[in-house]
């Protein structure tokens, strides 16, 4: 990215314009990625250093991030365990959205 001036942003959708733990340290983990990479890019910004420190705390057990947080306890109580087993895979899909001129395409 930083050959080619590309901004990386990372955007946490939330649940209902509220902090969602799965999102911040799924974030942690794209930067934690991306940081020996591009390491000017990857500024320690709180925001930054508090996704990174979450994702740390878990490492790679996705699975546990998602049954520990406040919305897949809830998806849990509902029957979806399978749904946050799925959703718990590393590198699944090797493909990375682009967002330009406001349209997201892969």
């Amino acid at each position: 990215c930083t050959n080619h001036k590309v901004d990386i942003l990372l955007i946490c959708a939330g649940k209902e314009g509220k902090f969602s733990l799965e999102d911040a340290a799924c974030a942690g983990m794209i930067i934690n990625s991306l940081k020996d990479v591009f390491p000017v890019a990857c500024q320690e910004a709180d925001a930054n250093l508090t996704a990174r420190l979450l994702y740390e705390k878990f490492g790679n057990n996705i699975l546990e991030i998602l049954q520990t947080s406040q919305h897949g306890r809830y998806l849990e109580s509902i029957g979806l365990e399978k749904d946050l087993k799925f959703c718990s895979q590393l590198d699944f899909f090797h493909i990375v959205p682009i967002f330009r001129d406001g349209i997201v395409s892969i």
